[in-house]
């Protein structure tokens, strides 16, 4: 048996016997939807599902009334911590519609997510910004018996559903294009509160809480921006300038990062001034 699924496994035990005493969050994750289930839609649009770590394909169904709507379905990135998957509907111009994303994991563990839309015809987005600026909130961390949460936290400009994380090794790479790129939900804590209550976007890199790691460094620091993604299947591109997202994270339990840390990481100040390491 996989260490992923045997792990599952454990969650899922842990979860059956102990759901009346233990913390919400140390329960395994679920599969959810973006946007929040009972959102207006444009019609035919552009939904994602995210779905944990080492699960298989899911069946994805969509229905007005008893009536099935044709859907495409296509994984657009995954990690070892989730797998995103992008819905394309099509022939829903009005109404309701209901979204059911299902499969059967390997230890026959059901998993579901299920979300009502209506379709407005009249839908526009919250916003017609030209860019999304990424901004740097700082590090989040906590931990228990049953997991721990290691993030550093990004703030978008524009709010979305979704978020395409780009991201390079290099000011220059970023720049030119050299992108590598993830879809990540608005806001990771989804996995825990599927209806995505009281949730403003946050845009999670690290070891999320209950999960593994979303994110691999392939240089002490990643430049990372965001592209919007809206449900009319349109994008806001991220801005010229990216967030630093370094490997390491601060001593710090929550908050920007420190100029001693700073200088740790770029052997500069925040102004670019050579700074001499000390022992």
């Amino acid at each position: 048996m996989r260490i992923k699924t045997l792990l599952w496994l454990i969650y899922a035990i842990c979860f059956l016997f102990s759901a009346s005493s233990a913390r919400a969050d140390c329960a395994g994750a679920v599969a959810f939807h973006v946007p929040a289930p009972g959102s207006a839609l444009p019609p035919n649009p552009t939904i994602y599902a995210f779905v944990p770590y080492d699960y298989p394909t899911p069946d994805v169904v969509v229905k007005s009334g008893d009536q099935k709507i044709a859907a495409t379905v296509e994984q657009v990135s995954t990690n070892d911590s989730f797998k995103s998957y992008r819905i394309k509907i099509t022939k829903a111009d009005a109404g309701t519609i209901e979204v059911l994303t299902s499969l059967t994991e390997a230890v026959s563990l059901s998993v579901w997510a299920k979300a009502d839309y209506s379709i407005v015809p009249t839908w526009k987005k919250a916003t017609e910004a030209k860019e999304v600026q990424t901004t740097m909130l700082g590090q989040e961390s906590y931990g228990w018996e049953c997991s721990h949460h290691l993030t550093w936290n990004l703030e978008p400009s524009v709010p979305a559903m979704a978020y395409e994380a780009v991201w390079a090794s290099s000011h220059e790479d970023f720049a030119a294009g050299k992108h590598i790129s993830a879809v990540f939900p608005m806001n990771l804590d989804g996995f825990f509160n599927p209806k995505l209550e009281n949730m403003v976007p946050a845009i999670k890199i690290g070891h999320p809480n209950c999960l593994f790691n979303n994110f691999e460094w392939s240089s002490p620091i990643a430049y990372m921006g965001l592209v919007a993604l809206h449900p009319d299947g349109s994008k806001t591109p991220a801005a010229k300038t990216p967030a630093e997202v370094p490997w390491r994270f601060d001593s710090a339990i929550f908050g920007p990062m420190t100029d001693e840390f700073y200088q740790e990481v770029h052997g500069t100040d925040k102004q670019g001034n050579p700074v001499e390491k000390t022992d």
